[in-house]
This record gives structure tokens, sequence and C-alpha cells, in this order.
């Protein structure tokens, strides 16, 4: 659901990482939400640390990422992705303490994409629970118009 556009739509993840050329899979998007990081097994690494943060280059014959940690609190803060020509930028803007744990809960994401454009997305979770959902009520507004992509 766009909020911004007021508009919705119904499709598989991959469709949508595909429409906007964005080069990221399912784990990538849950280890970014869930803790701010991405390691790959696919990757080699190389830590340089620095008096106030700690810079974990990541390579591959694909790709590269550089994840960038406070180094007092190990908390992820930023990450850039490049493949080829396509650039992700991802900043954590805020977390939130949770069991003992730091969780995104404000994230903001920039694609520099030559071929499809630039897309910013803006992620923010109001409630965080690690409680199962044993209902959840969601409602598509009616003025929102339905977006239907090939």
């Amino acid at each position: 659901m766009d909020r911004f556009n007021q508009t919705w739509s119904c499709q598989a993840l991959q469709t949508w990482l595909d429409k906007y050329h964005l080069p990221v899979d399912y784990y990538f998007i849950q280890d970014l939400l869930i803790s701010g990081i991405y390691l790959s097994d696919y990757l080699h690494y190389n830590l340089v640390v620095n008096p106030n943060e700690y810079l974990l280059h990541g390579t591959s014959e694909l790709f590269s990422i550089n994840n960038e940690l406070e180094r007092k609190t190990y908390i992820p803060r930023k990450t850039k992705m490049i493949l080829e020509d396509r650039k992700v930028n991802i900043s954590i803007i805020q977390t939130l303490l949770l069991e003992q744990k730091n969780i995104p809960s404000h994230l903001s994401f920039d694609v520099t994409d030559p071929k499809s454009g630039d897309i910013k997305i803006d992620i923010q979770w109001k409630e965080l629970s690690l409680k199962p959902i044993e209902k959840l009520k969601f409602e598509i507004p009616s003025h929102y118009s339905e977006v239907v992509y090939e």
C-alpha cells in the first residue's frame, strides 16, 4: 500500500524487485529489517577499524557491499551496495531496544539506477513486538486506486 500516492497493489516480492531493478532479494530485506546488516556467505570481507566506526567491506564477483557500524555499540548505521551501475544506500536512522536487542525502527533506502531512475523508500515502524499476531485487521481505504503491474 502506497499511502503517499494513495494506491495499492498485490504482487510477489520478486515482481516488485524486478520492476524497479533492485539488486536485493528476500534474505537481504529480511536481514536488514531484523538486524540492520546483511552478511552473505558469498562475499569476502575486510574490516577497517576507525576511531568512531567499523567499516565492513564485502566483495564478490557480482556485487560489493559496505557496512558502517558504530564502534562502541556495534549498531549498524549505513549500508552501501553496488551492483554494476546500480547503487543502494541504506541508512538506519533510528533503532529500538527490544528484548535487549537493537532493532532498526526507521530506515531510508536510496536506489540509483540509470535504467529505471532513482527510488527513495522510507520505512518506519510505529510499534514493534515479538508476540505472535493472533488477528491482523487490514483494510485498504475505498478511495485508493489499484495499480496493476505487467
